[in-house]
């Protein structure tokens, strides 16, 4: 074999020797760029669950439900004339886990039947959105819906959807807690119709306890 052709074998082998090592190193590289990131994510991710469990500016609001209060309330059933069928009752709300959340019992006497209901509101620092989950004994299912606090207005404002029980679809609703000073809150339910404008289905009043 001519010394030349030797030489040129070596180099070839040199190169690819110098090619797999710089790949190699590149792919450490590459793997570390992503495990040093993975950690910093870590990292990152148990600082956001930590800030996760703190109460917010936001939770103070909730603390306007907090009392004890006598409620009027009317339901507007009937699609046609309009008529409400009166309750009246009263609602003890009370912070619970340490600030996070509203737990609200309700006791209504109303068209002649004793109604409960339970509805916990919080506020979601992950949506940046206020929750309300409720339920009550006129169905066997619960709501939920998400909204905002109106500072300016004093009012909470939910939305949401839940199904028909009659025709099975969906149908997106609103409730209003609109608080007319410290003692009196004025909620209603409006179920959206399909012009765009709401239809009245619960109003009720709530009366601080003196």
């Amino acid at each position: 074999m001519k010394m030349s052709s030797l030489f040129f074998i070596i180099g070839i082998f040199t190169s690819s020797i110098i090619n797999f090592m710089t790949m190699k190193l590149y792919t450490t590289l590459i793997f570390f760029a992503i495990f040093a990131t993975g950690l910093f994510a870590q990292s990152n991710k148990w600082t956001t669950l930590e800030e996760l469990t703190l109460t917010l500016p936001e939770h103070e609001a909730l603390a306007l439900f907090e009392g004890e209060w006598d409620v009027q309330i009317e339901f507007f059933f009937d699609k046609d004339d309009g008529k409400a069928l009166k309750g009246a009752g009263d609602s003890k709300n009370q912070v619970v886990l340490g600030g996070r959340f509203i737990e609200s019992r309700s006791q209504n006497i109303a068209f002649g039947m004793s109604i409960t209901s339970i509805a916990y509101l919080g506020y979601d620092v992950r949506l940046q959105k206020y929750t309300l989950y409720s339920m009550d004994e006129l169905g066997n299912f619960a709501i939920n819906a998400y909204g905002d606090f109106k500072k300016s207005e004093s009012k909470f404002i939910f939305e949401g959807n839940t199904m028909d029980y009659v025709t099975r679809e969906d149908q997106m609703f609103r409730i209003i807690y609109d608080f007319e000073g410290a003692d009196l809150i004025k909620y209603e339910v409006d179920f959206l119709l399909p012009d765009g404008s709401y239809k009245p289905y619960i109003n009720a009043e709530f009366r601080r306890k003196q």
